[in-house]
Order: structure tokens, then sequence, then C-alpha cells
């Protein structure tokens, strides 16, 4: 980060990056996904 001047990954842009770009990919909606996996749990 310091020597790239990238800025410090948020914990939302890992969910965006590893999670929800790749349902979108897949043509899963996110909080549908989101529910099932809560009440699976």
């Amino acid at each position: 980060m310091e020597g790239y001047g990238y800025p410090q990954v948020t914990e939302q842009a890992k969910r965006k990056i590893l999670g929800e770009n790749l349902l979108k990919l897949h043509g899963m909606d996110v909080d549908e996904t989101r529910q099932k996996l809560a009440e699976a749990s």
C-alpha cells in the first residue's frame, strides 16, 4: 500500500471483490444468497 499508493482494502471492498462480484458474474442474487445462507446455519 505505502510503496504503491493504494488505499487500504476495507472489509466492504473484500466482500465485493471476493463474494458479491462473483455471485453477480454467475447470475445469482446477492441478497437471496445471503438469506439462504442465514437460513442454513
